[in-house]
Protein backbone atom coordinates (compact mmCIF):
# COMPACT_ATOMS: atom_id res chain seq x y z
CA UNK A 1 0.00 0.00 0.00
CA UNK A 2 1.31 2.98 -1.04
CA UNK A 3 2.12 5.87 1.94
CA UNK A 4 0.36 9.28 2.47
CA UNK A 5 2.20 12.36 2.51
CA UNK A 6 1.64 15.79 3.20
CA UNK A 7 4.02 17.07 0.66
CA UNK A 8 2.48 18.50 -2.46
CA UNK A 9 5.49 17.83 -4.57
CA UNK A 10 4.89 14.02 -4.16
CA UNK A 11 2.19 12.06 -6.44
CA UNK A 12 1.68 10.56 -2.34
CA UNK A 13 0.89 14.47 -0.95
CA UNK A 14 -1.76 15.35 -3.22
CA UNK A 15 -4.69 12.57 -2.77
CA UNK A 16 -7.70 13.96 -0.68
CA UNK A 17 -6.05 12.85 2.84
CA UNK A 18 -3.08 14.56 2.33
CA UNK A 19 -4.56 17.66 1.21
CA UNK A 20 -6.78 17.66 4.04
CA UNK A 21 -4.38 17.28 6.60
CA UNK A 22 -2.22 19.92 5.08
CA UNK A 23 -5.16 22.36 3.90
CA UNK A 24 -7.56 21.67 7.26
CA UNK A 25 -10.14 21.33 4.76
CA UNK A 26 -11.87 18.61 3.66
CA UNK A 27 -11.72 16.67 0.14
CA UNK A 28 -13.53 14.18 -1.90
CA UNK A 29 -13.26 11.84 -5.01
CA UNK A 30 -16.23 11.30 -6.71
CA UNK A 31 -14.29 9.16 -9.33
CA UNK A 32 -11.22 6.56 -8.09
CA UNK A 33 -11.33 4.78 -11.54
CA UNK A 34 -10.42 8.44 -13.33
CA UNK A 35 -9.56 10.99 -10.75
CA UNK A 36 -6.04 12.02 -11.05
CA UNK A 37 -5.18 12.55 -7.54
CA UNK A 38 -5.79 9.26 -6.12
CA UNK A 39 -3.52 7.64 -9.08
CA UNK A 40 -0.85 6.35 -6.51
CA UNK A 41 -3.58 4.34 -5.19
CA UNK A 42 -6.24 3.65 -8.11
CA UNK A 43 -5.70 -0.20 -7.93
CA UNK A 44 -5.49 -0.94 -4.54
CA UNK A 45 -8.85 1.06 -3.74
CA UNK A 46 -10.88 -0.33 -7.08
CA UNK A 47 -9.82 -4.16 -5.94
CA UNK A 48 -11.66 -3.54 -2.43
CA UNK A 49 -14.59 -1.92 -5.01
CA UNK A 50 -13.61 1.37 -3.54
CA UNK A 51 -15.00 3.58 -6.13
CA UNK A 52 -15.28 7.53 -4.30
CA UNK A 53 -13.77 8.92 -1.23
CA UNK A 54 -13.82 11.90 1.05
CA UNK A 55 -11.08 12.97 3.63
CA UNK A 56 -12.16 15.20 7.21
CA UNK A 57 -9.50 16.70 9.18
CA UNK A 58 -9.64 16.07 12.95
CA UNK A 59 -8.17 18.88 15.01
CA UNK A 60 -6.98 18.70 18.69
CA UNK A 61 -6.78 22.28 20.70
CA UNK A 62 -7.20 24.22 17.41
CA UNK A 63 -4.35 22.42 15.80
CA UNK A 64 -4.86 19.50 12.47
CA UNK A 65 -3.96 16.37 14.42
CA UNK A 66 -4.92 13.93 11.67
CA UNK A 67 -7.98 12.55 9.43
CA UNK A 68 -11.05 10.30 8.60
CA UNK A 69 -11.18 9.12 5.19
CA UNK A 70 -13.71 6.87 4.02
CA UNK A 71 -14.47 5.27 1.06
CA UNK A 72 -17.71 4.13 -0.65
CA UNK A 73 -18.77 1.40 -3.35
CA UNK A 74 -19.65 3.46 -5.75
CA UNK A 75 -18.93 6.66 -7.89
CA UNK A 76 -20.69 10.34 -6.89
CA UNK A 77 -21.53 8.77 -3.11
CA UNK A 78 -20.72 11.89 -1.78
CA UNK A 79 -23.86 14.40 -2.11
CA UNK A 80 -24.49 17.55 -0.18
CA UNK A 81 -26.18 15.14 2.87
CA UNK A 82 -23.40 12.69 2.82
CA UNK A 83 -20.78 15.21 3.30
CA UNK A 84 -22.84 17.35 6.02
CA UNK A 85 -22.67 14.19 7.70
CA UNK A 86 -19.07 13.69 8.03
CA UNK A 87 -18.40 17.11 8.61
CA UNK A 88 -20.28 16.69 11.89
CA UNK A 89 -18.74 13.58 12.73
CA UNK A 90 -15.62 14.90 12.60
CA UNK A 91 -17.31 18.21 14.79
CA UNK A 92 -17.70 15.51 17.42
CA UNK A 93 -14.27 13.67 17.14
CA UNK A 94 -12.87 17.30 17.34
CA UNK A 95 -15.15 18.31 20.49
CA UNK A 96 -14.04 14.59 22.23
CA UNK A 97 -10.63 14.81 21.67
CA UNK A 98 -10.26 18.44 23.32
CA UNK A 99 -12.25 17.60 25.66
CA UNK A 100 -9.95 14.48 27.07
CA UNK A 101 -7.09 16.92 26.14
CA UNK A 102 -8.39 19.70 28.49
CA UNK A 103 -9.58 16.22 30.83
CA UNK A 104 -5.92 15.58 30.91
CA UNK A 105 -4.90 18.89 31.49
CA UNK A 106 -6.95 19.29 34.70
CA UNK A 107 -5.62 15.51 35.90
CA UNK A 108 -2.03 16.57 35.83
CA UNK A 109 -2.94 19.93 37.59
CA UNK A 110 -4.52 18.54 39.73
CA UNK A 111 -1.95 15.91 40.52
CA UNK A 112 1.13 18.96 40.82
CA UNK A 113 -1.48 20.57 42.79
CA UNK A 114 -1.41 17.73 45.50
CA UNK A 115 2.49 16.98 45.09
CA UNK A 116 2.93 20.62 46.01
CA UNK A 117 0.80 20.46 48.55
CA UNK A 118 2.45 17.33 49.87
CA UNK A 119 5.97 18.62 49.55
CA UNK A 120 4.73 22.05 51.51
CA UNK A 121 2.88 20.35 54.03
CA UNK A 122 5.92 18.35 54.62
CA UNK A 123 8.57 21.28 54.37
CA UNK A 124 6.32 23.18 56.89
CA UNK A 125 5.48 20.02 59.39
CA UNK A 126 9.36 19.47 59.61
CA UNK A 127 10.27 23.44 60.36
CA UNK A 128 11.12 24.85 63.58
CA UNK A 129 8.81 28.00 63.02
CA UNK A 130 5.79 28.46 63.55
CA UNK A 131 3.66 28.63 60.19
CA UNK A 132 0.63 30.03 59.63
CA UNK A 133 -1.99 31.25 56.80
CA UNK A 134 -4.28 33.84 58.18
CA UNK A 135 -7.12 34.95 55.85
CA UNK A 136 -10.72 37.48 56.82
CA UNK A 137 -9.02 37.37 60.32
CA UNK A 138 -8.88 33.69 61.42
CA UNK A 139 -6.00 31.46 61.07
CA UNK A 140 -6.98 28.77 57.93
CA UNK A 141 -3.15 26.90 58.47
CA UNK A 142 -1.25 26.70 60.88
CA UNK A 143 1.75 23.87 61.31
CA UNK A 144 2.22 21.66 65.00
CA UNK A 145 5.40 23.63 65.63
CA UNK A 146 2.85 26.95 65.68
CA UNK A 147 0.38 25.29 68.03
CA UNK A 148 2.90 24.09 70.16
CA UNK A 149 4.37 27.79 70.51
CA UNK A 150 1.15 28.62 71.55
CA UNK A 151 0.35 25.96 74.24
CA UNK A 152 -1.77 23.50 71.91
CA UNK A 153 -1.88 20.14 71.78
CA UNK A 154 -2.88 20.01 67.91
CA UNK A 155 -3.78 22.54 64.90
CA UNK A 156 -7.14 21.73 64.75
CA UNK A 157 -7.67 23.64 68.12
CA UNK A 158 -6.81 27.15 65.89
CA UNK A 159 -7.73 26.05 62.65
CA UNK A 160 -11.17 27.82 61.17
CA UNK A 161 -11.50 28.73 65.35
CA UNK A 162 -9.49 31.45 66.43
CA UNK A 163 -7.82 34.75 65.32
CA UNK A 164 -5.47 37.60 66.13
CA UNK A 165 -6.88 38.68 69.03
CA UNK A 166 -7.20 35.05 70.84
CA UNK A 167 -3.47 35.37 70.46
CA UNK A 168 -2.16 38.72 70.85
CA UNK A 169 -1.53 40.53 73.94
CA UNK A 170 -3.73 43.01 74.06
CA UNK A 171 -1.30 45.85 74.72
CA UNK A 172 -0.52 44.73 71.22
CA UNK A 173 -3.28 43.44 69.34
CA UNK A 174 -4.29 47.38 67.54
CA UNK A 175 -0.46 47.20 66.30
CA UNK A 176 -0.49 43.46 64.58
CA UNK A 177 -3.96 44.23 63.32
CA UNK A 178 -2.48 47.20 61.62
CA UNK A 179 0.40 45.28 60.37
CA UNK A 180 -2.04 42.81 58.56
CA UNK A 181 -4.19 45.86 57.33
CA UNK A 182 -1.27 47.49 55.69
CA UNK A 183 -0.03 44.30 53.88
CA UNK A 184 -3.56 43.58 52.67
CA UNK A 185 -4.38 46.77 51.40
CA UNK A 186 -1.23 47.20 49.34
CA UNK A 187 0.65 49.22 50.94
CA UNK A 188 3.60 46.87 51.26
CA UNK A 189 4.12 43.17 50.92
CA UNK A 190 5.75 42.03 53.79
CA UNK A 191 6.54 42.51 57.40
CA UNK A 192 8.66 41.64 60.37
CA UNK A 193 8.60 42.86 63.12
CA UNK A 194 8.55 41.66 67.30
CA UNK A 195 5.13 41.39 69.81
CA UNK A 196 3.76 40.44 72.73
CA UNK A 197 1.42 37.02 72.10
CA UNK A 198 -0.93 35.18 74.14
CA UNK A 199 -1.14 31.15 75.01
CA UNK A 200 -3.90 29.04 75.68
CA UNK A 201 -3.30 28.99 79.58
CA UNK A 202 -3.50 32.89 79.12
CA UNK A 203 0.37 33.40 79.71
CA UNK A 204 2.48 35.56 77.35
CA UNK A 205 5.11 35.09 75.40
CA UNK A 206 7.03 37.28 72.63
CA UNK A 207 7.26 36.29 69.35
CA UNK A 208 9.35 37.34 66.32
CA UNK A 209 6.66 37.58 62.90
CA UNK A 210 8.09 37.63 59.35
CA UNK A 211 5.10 37.75 56.88
CA UNK A 212 3.88 38.46 53.34
CA UNK A 213 0.93 38.92 51.18
CA UNK A 214 -0.11 36.18 48.99
CA UNK A 215 -3.33 34.54 46.75
CA UNK A 216 -5.19 31.48 48.79
CA UNK A 217 -7.87 29.32 46.94
CA UNK A 218 -7.98 33.22 45.07
CA UNK A 219 -8.33 35.21 47.70
CA UNK A 220 -5.85 37.43 50.02
CA UNK A 221 -4.44 36.14 52.55
CA UNK A 222 -1.06 36.33 55.17
CA UNK A 223 1.00 33.91 55.27
CA UNK A 224 4.16 34.05 57.62
CA UNK A 225 6.59 32.22 60.19
CA UNK A 226 7.03 32.75 63.52
CA UNK A 227 9.74 32.16 66.33
CA UNK A 228 9.59 32.12 70.22
CA UNK A 229 11.97 34.70 71.21
CA UNK A 230 10.82 34.81 75.10
CA UNK A 231 13.70 33.88 76.39
CA UNK A 232 15.78 36.24 74.60
CA UNK A 233 13.20 39.28 75.82
CA UNK A 234 13.58 38.41 79.46
CA UNK A 235 17.23 38.10 79.43
CA UNK A 236 17.32 41.41 77.74
CA UNK A 237 15.04 42.37 80.13
CA UNK A 238 17.06 41.12 83.38
CA UNK A 239 20.30 42.15 81.99
CA UNK A 240 18.67 46.04 81.43
CA UNK A 241 17.20 45.90 84.73
CA UNK A 242 20.31 44.65 86.47
CA UNK A 243 22.18 47.59 84.57
CA UNK A 244 19.71 49.95 86.20
CA UNK A 245 20.44 48.38 89.84
CA UNK A 246 23.88 48.81 89.55
CA UNK A 247 23.99 52.43 88.40
CA UNK A 248 21.32 53.23 91.01
CA UNK A 249 23.74 51.21 93.26
CA UNK A 250 26.43 53.24 92.37
CA UNK A 251 24.48 56.40 92.66
CA UNK A 252 23.87 55.47 96.14
CA UNK A 253 27.00 54.69 96.95
CA UNK A 254 28.39 57.98 95.22
CA UNK A 255 26.08 59.46 97.81
CA UNK A 256 27.06 57.87 100.73
CA UNK A 257 31.11 59.07 100.11
CA UNK A 258 29.87 62.47 98.97
CA UNK A 259 27.93 62.41 102.08
CA UNK A 260 30.94 61.12 104.27
CA UNK A 261 33.56 63.59 102.99
CA UNK A 262 31.09 66.35 103.46
CA UNK A 263 31.27 65.74 107.27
Amino acid sequence: IKPISINPDLPEGRGPTGQALREGTYFVCQDVEHDPMVAPWRQEQLSRGYYSSMAVPIKKSGVISGAITVYAPEKNFFNDAEISLMLAAAEDITFALDFLAKEELRVNAEKQLKESEEKFRTLVEKSLAGVYIIQDNVFTYINSRFARIFGYDHPDEIIGKLGIEDLTAPSDLERVRNQISIRLNGTINSVHYTTKARRKDQSFLYIEVAGSLILFKDKPAILGTLFDISYQVEEEIRIGKAVIDAQEKERQQIGMELHDNVK
